[in-house]
C-alpha cells in the first residue's frame, strides 16, 4: 500500500511541476513570437512610409473630373483593316 502511495505522489509531483513549466515556457514562447511579429510590423510600416514619401514624386488625389468626361464618349480607338495570312 505504501508503494502505491509513493507512486501516486511521484506522479502528482511530476504533474504539478510539468503544469508550472508548461505555463512558463508557453508564456516565454508567446512573448518571443510577439516580439518577432512586432519587428515585422515595424519593417512593413517603415517600408510603406518609405514608398509613400518619395522625393520628387507627384500624386494626384482627385480624379473625378477625368471620370465624368469619359463617361459620355466612347474611346474605342480607330479601325485597323487586316489581312488573313495563310
Amino acid at each position: 500500500m505504501k508503494i502505491l502511495f509513493y507512486i501516486f505522489l511521484v506522479f502528482y509531483i511530476i504533474y504539478v511541476v510539468n503544469k508550472f513549466l508548461t505555463r512558463f515556457y508557453f508564456q516565454k514562447f508567446n512573448n518571443s513570437q510577439q516580439d518577432v511579429w512586432q519587428e515585422l510590423m515595424k519593417k512593413q510600416r517603415a517600408e510603406f512610409e518609405k514608398q509613400r514619401k518619395r522625393e520628387g514624386e507627384i500624386r494626384v488625389e482627385n480624379l473625378k473630373a477625368d471620370k465624368t468626361e469619359t463617361r459620355g464618349k466612347s474611346n474605342g480607338g480607330e479601325y485597323v483593316d487586316y489581312e488573313i495570312v495563310k
